[in-house]
């Protein structure tokens, strides 16, 4: 945070633009990294080949500022192992090395552009409009705004302020066939409380830092945390990246923990436990009596037949009658578990199939019979074959 923003700004704009926040799992954390594409500022091409070809063969997914803004405000699924890759400023080698190596792996980033300086090739060097559109058209590089001059926005007035967030959106917008420019990212980071409202009023939805946090499900949209890349060593690639955060499966497959960006839950309703019997250190608990259900869910990877197994802590207060219910390719099926019982292991469910096209579901209902515990879900992997009943 930047000392030009004040802690009662935050808030009261905060609370302005937003509204009040839902309840909802603050735990789940979603990364955003960001890279610059100049040698001066850090960027490596062996270095970038090796983090994108890292992200590939882990089962990563790089997704949209729409899809990323879907899960935190509604809670819509993402892929399994998601990441939103940002690059800042639209230097040329974005077009010349970052887009070639994205294509070539399916993966994609947002290019934050400062909108005077397309096209520059005095000094420092720029992508043009045609570039920026082939790129976009190829769907690997999303272009957004960043500013008209890449000033520091906290030491301008508002009107300055306006110009360089209003005429950025519109330059892009104009530029760009069909474009609707909804993201920005500040330039050095910097911003204040004016800044934040004249771009709640120039129509962006999403707002980037590079406060070098996490985002959550309560973080404000015009304050999404970015950590940046550039320069980090691989290992702490990986943290940054959360990758070091998911739970490993014990077999083939995935875990979805209530910790990770997969689960929701109202956490009035479904409390945060912690302790050593839980996956990860921690679960969610639903006292006996009504209530609404908690819920993982995720892309998968590839299309297939799944075994799918829950696992919770087992103490005599738990519910002999606990719900849990898969949403896949076939339907939906339910299953009975006694949580009294079988603790803090993965218990089979059963086996469906799961498509990449439609979200793998599991929830948990409260029981009124006991207390439900929440912990984790293991996707295992088991052939990408057609169970008998997907025929029909």
């Amino acid at each position: 945070m930047n000392s030009h923003f004040s802690f009662k700004a935050l808030c009261r704009f905060s609370a302005v633009l937003l509204g009040l926040a839902m309840a909802s799992s603050a735990q789940a954390q979603m990364p955003v990294l960001l890279y610059h594409a100049h040698p001066n500022l850090g960027y490596v091409e062996a270095n970038f080949t090796r983090d994108m070809d890292f992200l590939v063969a882990n089962d990563y997914k790089a997704i949209t500022p729409d899809e990323f803004m879907a899960w935190k405000n509604d809670n819509a699924p993402l892929p399994m192992r998601p990441v939103l890759l940002t690059v800042d400023d639209n230097y040329i080698l974005v077009y010349t090395s970052m887009w070639p190596i994205l294509q070539a792996r399916g993966l994609k980033i947002v290019n934050f552009t400062i909108s005077a300086s397309v096209g520059q090739t005095a000094g420092l060097h720029y992508c043009s409009w045609a570039q920026i559109n082939q790129m976009e058209q190829s769907g690997a590089i999303i272009s957004e705004s960043h500013t008209v001059t890449h000033p520091h926005l906290s030491t301008l007035t508002r009107t300055q302020q306006r110009a360089e967030v209003v005429n950025s959106r519109a330059a892009l917008n104009s530029n760009m066939p069909g474009k609707n420019c909804k993201f920005i990212a500040y330039s050095y980071g910097d911003y204040n409380a004016i800044t934040l409202e004249e771009c709640a009023t120039a129509g962006y939805t999403g707002g980037f830092v590079v406060g070098g946090g996490i985002n959550t499900h309560d973080t404000p949209d015009l304050e999404l945390q970015r950590k940046q890349v550039d320069t980090v060593t691989f290992d702490r690639f990986k943290d940054d990246l959360g990758f070091t955060a998911f739970q490993t499966a014990p077999g083939p497959g995935w875990v979805m923990d209530d910790s990770d960006v997969h689960f929701y839950a109202d956490e009035t309703q479904w409390p945060v436990i912690a302790g050593s019997s839980q996956a990860g250190g921690s679960g969610r608990i639903h006292v006996a009596g009504a209530g609404a259900p908690a819920e993982w869910s995720a892309f998968v990877p590839r299309p297939g037949v799944y075994r799918v197994h829950a696992r919770w802590s087992s103490v005599p207060a738990r519910s002999s009658a606990a719900t849990y219910t898969v949403n896949h390719a076939g339907g939906s099926t339910s299953y009975l578990v006694n949580q009294r019982i079988n603790g803090d292991v993965y218990n089979l469910l059963g086996e469906v199939q799961f498509t990449t096209a439609q979200a793998a579901r599991v929830s948990l209902a409260p029981a009124s019979d006991g207390s439900v515990n929440a912990d984790a879900v293991w996707l295992e992997f088991v052939s990408s074959g057609v169970n008998e009943w997907g025929l029909y």
